[in-house]
C-alpha cells in the first residue's frame, strides 16, 4: 500500500492464541493497517439517512425502499408494482437502474448532478482549498466542461485503460461474457460501497478513494479504501526520493494565502485549513493519480513524477537544479521557501528548492473550467482578480502559475506562451523544459 505495501507485505496469520492476537492488533494499529469499511456502517451510500434514496421510487403511502438501500441503485425485477421507476429502459450491468458510462450518460451522475436525488459535490478547490468562489456544486457539472470551453477526465478513456491488463495485470478488471467492459470507469478511482463522506469538520480516517487495484482479490487493497489509514497519506512521498535526495511534500495555503511575507504564525494549509504542513492529513493522491500515469496510452498523458521514469518531474522528486534558481529561494512564494513557522528551515539548506507538490495541489480531479483539469484557487491565489484564476488562451498560464511563482523575472510579455517551457514531460521533449 504506497511505500508500506512493500515494507510490510503479507498478512501473517496469527495462531499464537488470544494474548499474541492482542499484540498483533495492537503493532497493526500503531503501523497504520488497513480499515474494511463496510456498506451500511461506513459509506456515504448506505447511510440511512443520508445515502443513496432515488427520488423516482414509489414513496406513497409509504417509501417502498428505506434511504441507504441497494434497491435505490439495483432494480432487482425492473419493476416496482407493475412499472418500472425512471429511468426506464432497463437496467445496466449487475442490475444497476441504468447502462451509460460515459461523462454525458454514466449512471452515477443520475444522482450526483442529475434528477434523481439532489447531491452537492464542490470542487477539490472549494471543499479542500477553502475557495468558496468556486461555482461547482456537482460531479455532473465538472464532467460537463468537457468540449465547453474547459477540461475532464474521460470515463470512456478510463475504462478502456483499466481493461487493458497487458498494461496493469494486478487490476484485475474482467470483462462481462460478452466481451463488453461491465464496471463502471468511476470505480477506478472509488468504491461505492464504501466511499466515505466527511461533514463538518474535516475527519482524514474518511476517504471516498480507492487504488484500481482494489477490484483485485489476490491483492492486499482488495476492498479496502485508499487513504483513510497511516502510510497512504500524502507525507509518505517523500521517501520515494531515496536515499542522499532531501525532498519533503509542503501542503499549499488554505485560501487566502497570508498577505505577509514570508508568512508569520503557522498559517494554515490544505486540506482543512489547519496548522499541518507535510500531508500527514491527506491521502496520497499522488499515488492515486500515477496509477495510470506512470504509463503512456491512448488518451492517457505520462507524468513523470516519481523514480518510476529515469527523467523526473521538478515539482515532483526531481533534485532542483534550475538555472535561474540555483541555491536560492529564486521566484517561490511561500510556503515554497525558508519561514520562520517551517520546523525544519534552519536544519536543511536545500529545504526551500526541494518541495514535492502533489496532483490536486494544481489539479481538480474530475473537471475544470480552465484545461488540462487546473484549479481556479491554487496556494491560496485566486487569480488577479481574486474570483478565480483565468487562463485567456492556449499556453497563457501566468494567471496561474502566480499562486507559487513571482514570474516577473522572466515573463515576456511578447510570448505569453508558457507551454513552450513548462509542461509535465514528454518523451520527445528536452529535459530543460521540464516541470
Amino acid at each position: 500500500m504506497g511505500q508500506r505495501r512493500q515494507l510490510f507485505s503479507g498478512k501473517a496469520a496469527i495462531t499464537l492464541g488470544a494474548a499474541a492476537l492482542g499484540l498483533a492488533l495492537l503493532l497493526s494499529a500503531a503501523l497504520g493497517a488497513d480499515t474494511l469499511r463496510t456498506y451500511r456502517n461506513d459509506s456515504a451510500h448506505g447511510d440511512a439517512t443520508s445515502g443513496v434514496n432515488r427520488n423516482s421510487l414509489p414513496s406513497s403511502p409509504a417509501p417502498v425502499y428505506a434511504t441507504g438501500n441497494c434497491a435505490h441503485c439495483h432494480e432487482q425485477h425492473s419493476l416496482i408494482g407493475g412499472s418500472e421507476p425512471a429511468p426506464t429502459g432497463g437496467s445496466g450491468p449487475y442490475a444497476v437502474f441504468s447502462a451509460g458510462l460515459d461523462n454525458a450518460n454514466n449512471f452515477c451522475l443520475g444522482c450526483h448532478g442529475g434528477p434523481y436525488q439532489s447531491i452537492t459535490n464542490y470542487s477539490y478547490a472549494y471543499r479542500f482549498g477553502g475557495f468558496r468562489a468556486s461555482p461547482v456544486t456537482s460531479i455532473s457539472q465538472a464532467f460537463g466542461f468537457e468540449g465547453q470551453g474547459g477540461s475532464a477526465h474521460t470515463l470512456a478513456t478510463i475504462g478502456t485503460y483499466a481493461y487493458d491488463l497487458t498494461k496493469h495485470p494486478d487490476w484485475g478488471w474482467v470483462k462481462d461474457a460478452s466481451g463488453q467492459n461491465a464496471t463502471n470507469p468511476c470505480l477506478g478511482c472509488h468504491d461505492v460501497h464504501r466511499a466515505m463522506r466527511t461533514t463538518g469538520l474535516y475527519d482524514p480516517s474518511k476517504s471516498a478513494i480507492i487504488l484500481p487495484e482494489a477490484h483485485n482479490q489476490a491483492s492486499t487493497l482488495f476492498r479496502h479504501l485508499w487513504g483513510d489509514d497511516i502510510g497512504e497519506r500524502q507525507d509518505e512521498v517523500a521517501s520515494w526520493s531515496g536515499a542522499g535526495e532531501f525532498v519533503y511534500y509542503q501542503a499549499p495555503f488554505y485560501y487566502p494565502a497570508p498577505t505577509t511575507d514570508p508568512p508569520e504564525g503557522t498559517g494554515s494549509f490544505e486540506p482543512d485549513g489547519s496548522s499541518v504542513t507535510g500531508g500527514s492529513n491527506m491521502p496520497n493522491y499522488t499515488e492515486q493519480c500515477l496509477a495510470c500515469h506512470r504509463k503512456k496510452a491512448p488518451g492517457v498523458r505520462l507524468i513523470r513524477w516519481d523514480n518510476s521514469t529515469t527523467i523526473k518531474s521538478i515539482h515532483g522528486i526531481k533534485q532542483e537544479n534550475h538555472p535561474q534558481w540555483g541555491t536560492s529561494t529564486g521566484d517561490l512564494k511561500p510556503p515554497y521557501v525558508k519561514a520562520s513557522w517551517d520546523p525544519y528551515w534552519d536544519q536543511d539548506p536545500k529545504r526551500s528548492r526541494n518541495y514535492i507538490v502533489g496532483c490536486l495541489d494544481c489539479h481538480e480531479p474530475h473537471g475544470s473550467s480552465l484545461p488540462y483539469l487546473l484549479r481556479t484557487e491554487v496556494n491560496g491565489w485566486a487569480g488577479a482578480s481574486s474570483s478565480g484564476i483565468v487562463i485567456p488562451g492556449p499556453g497563457q498560464w501566468l494567471d496561474f502559475c502566480k499562486g507559487c511563482h513571482d514570474v516577473r523575472t522572466h515573463f515576456d510579455p511578447d510570448n505569453p506562451d508558457c507551454s513552450f517551457y513548462h509542461g509535465h514531460q514528454e518523451a520527445n521533449e528536452q529535459p530543460a523544459r521540464l516541470f
